[in-house]
């Protein structure tokens, strides 16, 4: 028959039960305490989104030409392209009456003269300058043209387009003899005549100048 406990003893045994249950009680808060310190101090320490583990994409060049006022209408649109007897072309250069080694700069202007926006490739590919004298032609840029590109744009009717001039130095051409620096033309008050082709359009009229 098992002995029973005095009341003395039965309250020692329960306060030790309670002292043991304390102990184990706080040890599991501190444990719960240390593991989400942790936590709070690895969230507080950033880490590199998506966006910053991808390298920054680098621009990409523009492929323009060097027209003024065209470059962002450059860009190819839903515009139809121009029909030929809508453009009307303009050769031009910097002065009528050149100086002795004074170099010459040409460029040309594009009119829309129909009624609706439309589009034409006026890039060095279907560019031609051809200058010529006495009924003879002296020099054409389509000879020795190096980096040539396409540039399609948008005109606008009635909206007068002007290119960049490009330098013409006076010399002779010759598509067979590119590498070599071929004569200069002859000067002393000779007129000269410029045309201008662009894209199989002709420009309408020519510009003439004087070489002294």
């Amino acid at each position: 028959m098992a002995k029973r406990l005095t009341a003395k003893q039965r309250r020692a045994r329960t306060y030790s039960v309670l002292v043991a249950v304390v102990l184990v009680a706080g040890l599991v808060w501190a444990a719960v305490w240390w593991f989400s310190g942790d936590a709070t101090e690895d969230a507080t320490e950033p880490t590199p989104t998506e966006t910053e583990l991808e390298e920054e994409p680098s621009p990409s060049p523009s492929v323009t030409v060097d027209y003024d006022g065209l470059g962002p209408d450059g860009l190819p649109s839903d515009a139809p392209a121009c029909e030929i007897d809508v453009i009307e072309i303009q050769a031009m250069t910097d002065q009528q009456s050149y100086g002795s080694g004074d170099p010459v700069l040409m460029h040309f202007m594009l009119v829309n003269g129909g009624n609706v926006p439309c589009q034409v490739n006026v890039g060095t590919t279907q560019q031609d300058y051809v200058i010529s004298a006495g009924g003879e032609t002296v020099f054409q840029s389509s000879d020795c043209m190096s980096d040539r590109v396409d540039q399609l744009v948008t005109l606008e009717p009635d909206e007068p387009r002007e290119t960049q001039p490009i330098e013409w130095d006076r010399r002779y051409s010759d598509e067979g003899n590119c590498d070599e620096e071929l004569d200069r033309v002859p000067a002393n008050g000779t007129e000269y005549t410029l045309t201008v082709v662009v894209a199989g359009i002709e420009s309408q009229g020519t510009r003439e100048f004087v070489l002294q």
